[in-house]
């Protein structure tokens, strides 16, 4: 599993999750094919996350957490900040961190082949 990027500076702007995303495949000399299957996630949805076309939802920040060992709080508030810099016409954040999801579910998810994470 390669690290991730996880804090944002001053002045600098948000990366969309996507290109977290990118890197960490490229980094782990996977294809897109190859992660799509691992994390049980489309290679469509993974191309256009890629591409900044998709964004983070509950159901793939679950799955990227899980894979990444950040958990999902991690992707849903990285797709936030690049959300909110967006509608803010680029400005730019103040310093801050994503921190990694500390609840801890009673159960944790099952992975189910057919659908990905099943809730209980």
């Amino acid at each position: 599993m390669p690290p991730l990027k996880t804090k944002i500076s001053a002045g600098e702007a948000p990366q969309h999750p996507g290109e977290i995303i990118h890197k960490a495949i490229k980094d782990s000399n996977l294809h897109v094919l190859q992660f799509s299957k691992i994390i049980g996630l489309s290679k469509f949805y993974i191309n256009d996350l890629i591409d900044g076309k998709e964004r983070i939802n509950r159901a793939s920040a679950g799955k990227f957490g899980l894979y990444f060992k950040n958990g999902s709080g991690a992707w849903l508030t990285m797709q936030k900040l690049h959300d909110d810099w967006v509608k803010s016409g680029g400005v730019i954040a103040p310093q801050q961190s994503v921190e990694e999801d500390t609840e801890t579910p009673d159960e944790p998810p099952r992975l189910s082949r057919s659908r990905g994470i099943k809730s209980h």
